[in-house]
């Protein structure tokens, strides 16, 4: 399978739904909930770019929003989908895999009451001009 960004993953997605039409993507009209059509997620990143004006979820999360709606609402469903041939599955369970690891820091669990130079001045270690760690949650 190729590798596609979320973006292109929407717009392979969409133009499937709509016959590969690109003038069906274009118009699509599942923007419109009046008349019994359903308002698609996908809607506003269905051009394969990010829209001018904001929108409510970034492309990751409207595919999570998709694979949800697609599912029924079940997330064990979405989980376990066996539909791999689809576009968006990479991206069903609401993350880039491809940017594992990238842009996140280590987090600690807890709040430190005191500076490690703090702790190690009262163990009898002086650090001179260091100035103290502050770590804030």
């Amino acid at each position: 399978m190729e590798h596609l960004t979320p973006l292109k993953a929407i717009r392979k997605k969409c133009l499937n739904c709509s016959g590969f039409s690109t003038k069906e993507v274009r118009d699509c009209p599942s923007f419109e909930t009046d008349g019994g059509i359903e308002y698609c997620f996908l809607y506003p990143y269905r051009l394969g770019k990010r829209p001018k004006q904001k929108t409510e979820f970034t492309p990751i999360k409207s595919i999570r929003k998709y694979c949800l709606w697609c599912c029924c609402g079940n997330k064990k469903l979405v989980k376990e989908c066996p539909t791999i041939d689809c576009p968006l599955w990479i991206y069903r369970l609401g993350g880039n895999p491809n940017r594992k690891g990238i842009g996140r820091t280590f987090k600690i669990p807890f709040k430190l009451k005191k500076s490690i130079v703090e702790l190690g001045e009262e163990k009898g270690f002086l650090f001179g001009n260091i100035k103290p760690l502050l770590v804030k949650k």
